[in-house]
């Protein structure tokens, strides 16, 4: 049975977990020692057990969220001499969770083991996810002729996906549609925004959660309810999501530490994020998927219908005389349960809510988009505007700039600079861009405007559709 945080740590970025290609024949151009010293680097990094103890007692490091520590007890175990496959190994399984390890240990490895495709491949990503996109892009060609050169009847189109955009940011557009071209007609788009997160996606979940854990204990408790909401929507990738089962019962534990009747008495508090807790956990996976990765299950069904309702109105957040939770992020997820459940209208949640949520609005982003999403689903669009205005200005709020230039009949290119410059991780915010581009005549920003989608990709749930007719209309304009 694989461990429940080895795995997370071995392909955290959805690499595969060893990169290197063992050679298959002698038809390439290298020589048979040069293609051997290829073959034993790929059966020792493969082979190695060095590490897997050490994997095991990192996940009560994690549960605890003490990533550095964890980090810390296997750069230990790298032997005198630093073995290059050793480097390699762990900066594939750090390559989510530690960023800048995990990159100098590729560094490392590329530098005394530059002949394995694998170890260039590393290295190219790590230089992509820097920024620094000429190099990136020549390591992606060294690694592609790498290939070649060992024989491998194996080609990689996710390769030329990624050196198109290091390609493409580093002023050389032409380049960047050639190599578009060999990699869209070998790979699905869900392959591409998977190698796109690799380099654009965000530091792996529980090095997020340590580092809420570590503002926690550091006494910033109102960071509890962004600690739970991170266990309840769990990314496991730049797609899916689910309840992190084990962190949300540990999680849950701190905050009754913390608010309840031996804490800052905020009991109210705590038992609204409780019911939070209860509402808002979703299944994600099968049970047969968790049990193969060794996650806790999770216990029972989310709360739901009378249940719900019912324990809402216990701590009166509905009823005649019920008010908003406490917490604005706690009522932005619960009003949503609430409605999905038809426990009560929008009108109805509007009538005991609304005063309160525009009390909070001058100081509280999330009492804004509580408030916008209830007036949305009420239909009362006239009074949207404004307050759209206020959540993009003060808050900054992504989905505020979205509906603002959205609902215009053309997008207003100022406005639509200005919110891709401040949303680049946002595709519902670049995609207005990509597609105002690519109805334009303007190549430079048209490749300002995939440049940023792809960033977005990355991040976050999207999908890639777009960029073919991108690339298609920026062939034409270079023609």
């Amino acid at each position: 049975m694989i461990r429940k945080r080895a795995i997370a740590l071995a392909v955290c970025a959805g690499l595969p977990a060893l990169a290197t290609v063992t050679p298959v024949s002698a038809q390439g151009r290298l020589s048979r020692e040069a293609l051997q010293a290829i073959a034993e680097f790929d059966l020792t990094v493969r082979a190695s057990q060095r590490y897997e103890s050490q994997l095991v007692a990192n996940d009560q490091l994690l549960d605890e969220g003490r990533c550095d520590d964890a980090t810390r007890a296997l750069l230990e175990l790298i032997p005198d001499g630093d073995p290059p496959e050793d480097l390699f190994r762990l900066g594939n399984l750090l390559f989510g969770l530690e960023h800048e390890v995990s990159a100098d240990l590729h560094r490392r490895a590329y530098e005394a083991r530059p002949d394995v495709p694998g170890v260039i491949f590393e290295q190219a990503l790590q230089r992509h996810r820097a920024g620094a996109w000429g190099e990136a892009a020549g390591l992606y060609a060294d690694y592609l002729a790498q290939l070649e050169a060992v024989g491998s009847p194996v080609t990689d189109p996710r390769a030329q996906a990624l050196r198109a955009d290091a390609l493409i940011r580093d002023g050389r557009p032409g380049e960047a549609v050639a190599a578009w071209d060999l990699a869209a007609a070998e790979v699905d788009a869900g392959a591409l925004e998977e190698c796109f997160h690799w380099v654009h996606g965000k530091p792996h979940p529980d090095r997020r959660r340590s580092d809420l854990l570590a503002d926690i204990r550091d006494g910033d408790a109102s960071r509890i309810e962004e600690l739970i909401q991170l266990d309840l929507r769990w990314d496991t990738d730049w797609w899916n999501e689910r309840t992190q089962q084990d962190y949300l019962v540990r999680d849950l534990d701190l905050a009754r530490e913390l608010l309840g009747p031996d804490g800052t008495d905020e009991p109210e508090r705590l038992a609204e994020l409780l019911l939070l807790a209860d509402a808002c956990r979703t299944l994600g996976f099968s049970a047969e998927f968790d049990a193969l990765l060794g996650r806790a299950p999770l216990e029972g069904a989310p709360l739901e219908g009378e249940e719900l309702e019912r324990r809402a109105r216990d701590l009166d957040l509905l009823g005649e005389d019920g008010y908003p939770p406490l917490v604005s992020l706690v009522a932005f997820q619960l009003a949503g349960r609430f409605l999905d459940d038809d426990l009560i209208s929008p009108d109805e949640l509007l009538e005991i809510w609304e005063p309160t949520l525009w009390e909070r609005v001058g100081e509280d982003e999330f009492a804004v988009a509580t408030l916008l999403g209830l007036l949305e689903r009420a239909g009362r669009d006239a009074e949207l505007e404004g307050l759209e205005y206020m959540g993009w200005g003060r808050y900054g709020i992504w989905s505020c700039a979205h509906h603002l230039i959205g609902r215009a009949d053309e997008p207003d290119p100022e406005m639509l600079a200005r919110a891709v410059e401040q949303f680049p991780d946002r595709p519902s915010i670049t995609a207005l861009a990509l597609a105002a581009a690519t109805a334009g005549e303007d190549r430079d920003a048209l490749v300002r405007a995939w440049s940023a989608h792809i960033a977005a990709l990355g991040s976050n749930t999207a999908n890639g559709h777009l960029l073919d007719a991108a690339y298609e209309k920026l062939a034409a304009l270079l023609d």
